[in-house]
Parts: structure tokens; C-alpha cells; sequence
């Protein structure tokens, strides 16, 4: 079954119970812009008792703002009730809602083109704010008063940037010069909800445009603090750099965003850190991101490295990524592209991690005592294998007796 069935399905047992329904919000706009909706939200006068009643397998995700999540076969269909909503004190959720109709509920939607409903049973868009006519337009306006839009969620202002980006639509002034006004207000937003709607921009087909106009709104600093005083030329190239990947899994556009933030890789790397740890994303996602900006210069000096050098660096689970950036940085910077090839030829030819000729097994075995120093023999025998330079047990074992003798 798919999203969209799984909506319909929910639409008609609701229709049938006597309530209203309708499909709502981004599934509507995105369907009209010929996009295949990720997934089919609905609204419906229904209180969530009433939808709970009707779904027996669902979820009370947000029942107290009125949303509930039914359970139809393997598909989680969102269920809205229609509301209106009080105050904004955190600027994220009503201090209340009261359940409404369907003209209250658009009107304390986001954008215009988010605010239409779609009767799924005759094809019929409710239209009641001009999205149809923002959508041709190629318009990003917000419902009503723009500042009180942004009162309500503050992350709106990055979503409309993010939906710049996604869809190349342009930001209507009014909407954009509230956004310039109060963007250091996203300050106040959880970092797990601005670390998603960048993870969205960057991966969005104009990242380029979306990182701009961040900047220029002022969004940039309070998203990522970093970045804030790159100069011109800087932020132009590490903008080229993003825009140059050919694909943008979080990790590895956050490293393009930070691996010129500072001409010293490993203090850009700190940075990386510092800002991976600021937007709460995965350890898996910050460790890929500072290795590949500490790393981020070493094919550069590809002709110059030793094996062991280049064959660990190629063994890491990220050496496709790292590959990726280094292309995309010198592509930006107009720099040569000498060592991407070489070590892409390296990376293809494989035999990069062959098992080791001496364990820490084998030097406890031989006297050795727990402590640094067996790693340190385990790294210098490795590289003298990797290296080439011993290809047996045997050598390995009798380096390692001289190098723990010393």
C-alpha cells in the first residue's frame, strides 16, 4: 500500500463516519507541482477521541494539539484536527488550541502554498489563501501577517529559505524582510529542529541559492555560529564546494561547509566538531565529519605519501566521501585534480587492509607487558608492513622483539 492509498483509505472512513477530510498541507502543493509527495498528511473536523475510535491501531503522537497517527496496513497516515491556536509562548507550540473549522486551521498555517486542502475523492483543491496562484507565481509568501507567522514557530523562517532552495522558488519581500528582521531569533529554536531543516536545505538541488540567502538574512550565524565571519572569497568557495558534491548526506555537506573555516585542518576540524556537537547530530555524523575536515587536504600531497600513509586513509569507511569533497573543494578553488585521480586509481585497485603479520597477542607472548608501548610496536610494524618493507611473520615478529628491546 502506499502513502497515498493508505490517506485515501483514512479520508473515506472518516467521509463515512459523517466528518469532514481532506488531504492537507505539503502532499497538496507538491502534487500540484508534479512532485510525488513523500507522504499524505490529513485534516479533518474530527476531534482525536473520534479518530481514535475510528483507527483503532494508531498513535497519540500530538493529541493534545490535536494529531494522530493511523495505522493503516504498514503506513502511518497523519491525522489532523482542525484547530485554532492561542499564544505562542515558545515560540514553537500553542499555549492552547481550540478545536475549529477548516478556514481557522489554514489561516494558522505557515506558507500559501502549504495552506491548501484537496478533496481526494473529486480532485478538488480548497484554496482559500492564493497558494494555487503563489504556485504559479513561483512564491514563498506567508499566511496572513508574516511576524505573526514567526511568532508562532520561529523555525518558519528557515523553513521558507529551505523551500527556496527545494523547489527554486522565490521568498515574497514582505516574508523575507520579517525573516532579515528576526532571524536571530532561531537562536531560540531546539538545534535537533535547525540541524533537520539544514540537513533538508543542504541535500536540497539549489543548496547554493539556500546557503546564500541564509547569509544574507542573517540566518547563517545563529545555524551555524562557525561560519559567521568567513570572508567573501571563503564563503564563495566553501558555497562552490557544497554545491560541487554529488550528493549531501549531512556529515559530509557539513564538512564542506567547515573544511575552509579555518586555513589550519586541524583547528577546522575542531570547529566541525564544536559545530556537529552545537546541532546535536549522530556521533556516527560528527566523527565522519571531523575526520573528513582534519583529512581534508591529505590528497593534495597523494604522489608524496608512503603506503602507509595512503592505504589507511583509503581503508576508512569514509575515503569515498573524503574523495568527493577533495573534488568538489579544488573544483571551487580551481586547483589541480592530480591527486583525486591518483588515489581514486589506489582506492579502485584495492588491497588496502591486508591482515595484520603481528598482533598484541603475539608480543605478550613474547615477555611483552600491557601497557602504550605495545601499540606503539603494533603501528611502527604495521607501516614497515604496509610499507613493504617486512612480508612475513617471521620479519614482523623478529621488528617486533628489536623495537621492544629498545
Amino acid at each position: 500500500m502506499t502513502s497515498r492509498e493508505a490517506a485515501l483509505t483514512v479520508v473515506k472512513k472518516l467521509r463515512e463516519a459523517g466528518f469532514e477530510a481532506y488531504f492537507a498541507g505539503g502532499c497538496v502543493r507538491d502534487r500540484l507541482l508534479g512532485r510525488e509527495p513523500g507522504d499524505h498528511d490529513v485534516a479533518t473536523n474530527a476531534i482525536p477521541d473520534a479518530v481514535q475510535k475510528l483507527f483503532r491501531r494508531n498513535v497519540a503522537v500530538g493529541k493534545q494539539f490535536g494529531v494522530i497517527l493511523a495505522l493503516v496496513q504498514d503506513e502511518e497516515v497523519e491525522v489532523a484536527t482542525f484547530r485554532a491556536d492561542a499564544k505562542y509562548t515558545d515560540g514553537r507550540h500553542p499555549d492552547s488550541v481550540t478545536f475549529s473549522d477548516l478556514k481557522s486551521d489554514v489561516l494558522r498555517r505557515d506558507f500559501t502554498i502549504n495552506g491548501m486542502m484537496e478533496d481526494p475523492l473529486t480532485g478538488e483543491i480548497v484554496d482559500l489563501v492564493g497558494g494555487q496562484a503563489d504556485l504559479k507565481a513561483r512564491v514563498i509568501r506567508a499566511i496572513g501577517d508574516p511576524e505573526k507567522r514567526f511568532d508562532e514557530d520561529r523555525l518558519r523562517m528557515l523553513r521558507a529559505v529551505r523551500f527556496a532552495a527545494q523547489i527554486d522558488f522565490e521568498i515574497e519581500p514582505a516574508t523575507l524582510a520579517a525573516v532579515a528582521r528576526r532571524s536571530g531569533e532561531v537562536s531560540s529554536v531546539s538545534r535537533e529542529r535547525v540541524k533537520e531543516e539544514l540537513g533538508k536545505l543542504l541535500a536540497s538541488r539549489d543548496a547554493g541559492r539556500g546557503l546564500r540567502l541564509l547569509r544574507e538574512t542573517g540566518l547563517l550565524a545563529p545555524c551555524i555560529p562557525a561560519l559567521k565571519s568567513l570572508p567573501d572569497d571563503r564563503w564563495a568557495a566553501t558555497v562552490a564546494t557544497v554545491e560541487n558534491l554529488p550528493r549531501r548526506p549531512f556529515a559530509l555537506a557539513l564538512a564542506a561547509l567547515l573544511c575552509d573555516a579555518d586555513p589550519d585542518p586541524a583547528k577546522a576540524a575542531r570547529l566541525a566538531d564544536a559545530s556537529a556537537r552545537d546541532l546535536k547530530a549522530s556521533n556516527d555524523e560528527r566523527e565522519r565529519a571531523v575526520w573528513l575536515v582534519a583529512r581534508s587536504r591529505d590528497p593534495e600531497r597523494a604522489s608524496a605519501m608512503r603506503p602507509s600513509e595512503w592505504k589507511p586513509l583509503l581503508a576508512h569507511p569514509g575515503a569515498v566521501e573524503l574523495l568527493e569533497l577533495h573534488r568538489a573543494a579544488r573544483t571551487a578553488r580551481g586547483g589541480s585534480l592530480a591527486g583525486h585521480a591518483l588515489l581514486s586509481e589506489r582506492l579502485a585497485a584495492g588491497d588496502l587492509d591486508p591482515p595484520r603479520l603481528l598482533t598484541g597477542d603475539d608480543l605478550l607472548a613474547m615477555g611483552a607487558l600491557r601497557g602504550p608501548k605495545i601499540g606503539d610496536v603494533l603501528s611502527t610494524v604495521r607501516a614497515a608492513q604496509l610499507d613493504g618493507e617486512v612480508t612475513t611473520r617471521e620479519a614482523a615478529a623478529a621488528l617486533g622483539r628489536k623495537l621492544l628491546a629498545l
